[in-house]
């Protein structure tokens, strides 16, 4: 079995270490230094700690990694797929299945990473959602995820990958499961400009219930299943997201409330915000489909119209 990895980052490199040691895993990386660290060290330095699995390589030719592939994983910033799509047209095999780690919509459309996805192939494809922090994955913690897809791929997938850490469940509510792994990243900000704010856990845990509320109007009006909202792509992700200091978009949101601008924050930071972009996604949304949702307005103000943070 071959299986390739779109993108070299943090998930990137934590899946390649689940994936069955029998396979031919390929790392594709657009950084020369993480191709010379893969193949020449068995490392990816830049992203991780663990050592690679010595059926795991990297590759910057598109073409030959994808050749003969089974199994395609979309490992990019939801800014990149587009691209990486349109690079890939024609290249991906009939018969395998795409599997998609990233996180968001398309911010020129509005529309899932699925649907963008299935705008250049006709592959089945598997959407993965649920509380996975990529270090403690690649550490052989317990993780739990669901992996969601109209037909049977989600369950081929979950017989392929699934081991005695990493533990999936699956549903065939895609768009319930691409709108939570959106969402949360909006709310993980919210979240952390509570933390920068230096509030405690009871203030905290109140408000994950009151995102999970808006959470839940949304997903129900955007035509998705309310439960998955407080299954583990809603609120398993949006929990972690929102209260592990490894979250991008809580640092984001914890610099915010303590001075910095949002162009100051995310270089701080100093790799991609997802909900950043996630923030101006939705409010194209909610301006079309006329929704009242105070807690993102709140948030849209503090990080794009300098409103004083609060909460």
């Amino acid at each position: 079995m071959k299986i390739v990895i779109l993108g070299s980052g943090n998930m990137a490199t934590a899946f390649s270490s689940i994936a069955p040691k029998d396979s031919k895993v390929v790392l594709y990386t657009i950084e020369k230094d993480v191709l010379e660290d893969v193949n020449k060290n068995h490392y990816n330095s830049k992203y991780a700690s663990i050592r690679l699995e010595s059926n795991v390589s990297a590759s910057m030719n598109l073409k030959d990694s994808l050749e003969a592939a089974d199994i395609v994983v979309f490992s990019v910033p939801s800014g990149a797929v587009k691209k990486v799509c349109s690079e890939a047209k024609g290249m991906i095999p009939k018969k395998a299945i795409i599997i998609s780690f990233t996180k968001g919509l398309d911010e020129s459309s509005n529309k899932t990473i699925s649907e963008v996805i299935g705008e250049y192939f006709g592959n089945e494809v598997v959407v993965v959602g649920g509380p996975s922090i990529a270090n403690e994955l690649m550490n052989k913690s317990q993780t739990f995820v669901v992996f969601a897809s109209k037909g049977s791929a989600a369950e081929k997938c979950r017989k392929i990958f699934q081991n005695d850490y990493y533990n999936i469940s699956t549903t065939s509510d895609v768009l319930g499961v691409e709108l939570c792994s959106f969402l949360k990243n909006v709310y993980a900000i919210y979240l952390g400009i509570a933390s920068g704010m230096n509030y405690g856990m009871n203030t905290k845990a109140a408000l994950i219930s009151k995102c999970l509320e808006e959470m839940s109007v949304l997903c129900k009006k955007l035509g998705a299943r309310k439960e998955s909202v407080y299954s583990l792509a809603g609120v398993g992700d949006l929990i972690v997201t929102s209260l592990s200091n490894e979250g991008r978009n809580k640092r984001f949101g914890e610099l915010i409330a303590r001075g910095e601008s949002a162009m100051q924050a995310k270089k701080t930071v100093g790799q991609v915000v997802e909900g950043e972009t996630a923030l101006r996604v939705l409010k194209n949304i909610s301006e079309k489909k006329n929704l009242k949702l105070p807690i993102f307005e709140k948030i849209y103000g503090i990080v794009f119209l300098n409103t004083k943070p609060s909460i």
